[in-house]
């Protein structure tokens, strides 16, 4: 018995794959339409697509997932510090209807690197230039359901300059690390691409001291 759930290639059990979710979207007077596969959706931001699979119990059925659109090739999060304190985005973000503390972050364009694509967003979200520029790690927001993953890159930086009022940003916070502890233990910080960077950030500065 296999214990992963196996993408179906093979267009005859496809076929059977799709049919036995259809039943199973019957029985629950669900529309039969949410068992088609392929790419169900895309703009320029997402992906939704859905796969004819096999489950570990040889049970046929579909599996959905979400993935950056085709007219990207990632994401970034950037911890910007400048001297010994760290720039941290009051957002506002439509989807939650809350202003959101956060670190920047954006999609890389098509054939655009990993690196420049760090350095064009903070350029554009809070215009400073990067003195230098270190990846420290990698999230995946939810495996469950999404392959969007976001490479965290640490920037030094030497001046904030103008914000991105369209994209939501509404103000900055200059935080000590002490500072940004405490605003996790009191609820402050709820992103998960923020908590993953101050992760990775803590384990970074923790492998140096060793």
């Amino acid at each position: 018995m296999k214990r992963t759930i196996q993408r179906i290639t093979d267009p005859d059990l496809a076929n059977l794959a799709v049919q036995a979710q259809i039943k199973r979207l019957r029985a629950r007077g669900l529309p039969e339409q949410w068992a088609r596969v392929g790419t169900v959706f895309e703009d320029q931001i997402i992906r939704i697509k859905r796969d004819p699979v096999q489950f570990p119990s040889g049970a046929l059925g579909t599996f959905i997932n979400l993935e950056r659109s085709t007219q990207q090739s990632g994401g970034v999060v950037i911890v910007p510090r400048l001297g010994d304190r760290f720039v941290m985005l009051r957002h506002w973000r439509y989807a939650l209807g809350i202003i959101s503390l956060e670190f920047p972050r954006g999609m890389v364009d098509v054939n655009e690197s990993l690196e420049n694509g760090a350095r064009r967003e903070i350029g554009e979200e809070i215009g400073a230039f990067c003195t230098s520029l270190k990846n420290i790690g990698c999230v995946q927001p939810d495996g469950g359901l999404m392959n969007m993953p976001a490479q965290i890159f640490l920037a030094e930086i030497e001046a904030i300059g103008e914000l991105q009022l369209d994209e939501g940003i509404v103000g900055i916070e200059m935080l000590t690390r002490s500072e940004i502890a405490r605003k996790l233990i009191e609820g402050g910080v709820i992103d998960g691409y923020s908590l993953s960077a101050i992760a990775f950030l803590t384990a970074n500065e923790d492998a140096a001291k060793l």
